[in-house]
């Protein structure tokens, strides 16, 4: 599958941004991911997608510190539970935060690489979910170059990479943290990786 992610360069992207920055950048990405996991958590009476990232913004404000990591673990979905729809989106959501934790233990910018692609895979499965339907006897489980040309191009892809440029671009010209977290926060909230809206739209195709 032609994946247009370049770890290599947003590596170097986020290497060239300030410390802080490249945290705010994270924790972006981190909220357009939780569409799924808001819907999951509201429906299993789970921890609300709110209290986590709050705590996700204020350690990227440098005013508060992440959920430890025996909560963010017990965040994940049962695997004894009925699937729901929002049920890989919402265990998408838990594996970035989970690489934001350890990023905050180690400090290594390629954990913060590794959640923006997370949010860039999760634009990718979003449009395969939209795309294909995956219990058509038709389907060998396999995907054809034109089922890989359509996801890879897909509006919600490339909706999902122009945030992150536009995020590291305006941390390129930011000197001032607290106005960049709130335009961050505020784009993200406006362009989730996949909406609930969208989510609809996968469940009405994938019914079929």
């Amino acid at each position: 599958m032609t994946n247009r992610f370049n770890k290599e360069n947003h590596l170097h992207l986020l290497e060239d941004l300030a410390p802080s920055s490249r945290v705010a950048v994270a924790a972006a990405a981190l909220e357009r991911m939780s569409v799924g996991y808001a819907i999951w958590a509201q429906e299993k009476r789970c921890s609300p997608v709110e209290s986590i990232l709050d705590d996700v913004w204020a350690y990227a404000s440098l005013e508060g510190s992440l959920p430890d990591a025996k909560f963010i673990e017990s965040l994940y979905t049962d695997p004894g539970a009925p699937a729901t729809l929002e049920s890989p989106y919402a265990e998408s959501f838990v594996e970035a935060l989970q690489l934001l934790g350890l990023f905050a233990s180690k400090q290594e910018t390629m954990r913060l690489v590794e959640v923006l692609q997370a949010a860039y895979n999760m634009s990718d499965n979003a449009a395969g979910d939209v795309l294909v339907r995956y219990n058509d006897p038709q389907f060998d489980h396999r995907l054809t170059s034109d089922m890989d040309r359509l996801m890879s191009t897909h509006p919600w892809v490339d909706r999902e990479l122009a945030a992150q440029r536009m995020d590291i671009a305006e941390a390129q010209l930011s000197s001032d943290l607290r106005s960049l977290i709130g335009h961050l926060r505020t784009r993200a909230r406006a362009h989730p990786v996949v909406s609930a809206s969208e989510l609809d739209e996968i469940r009405t195709f994938q019914a079929g």
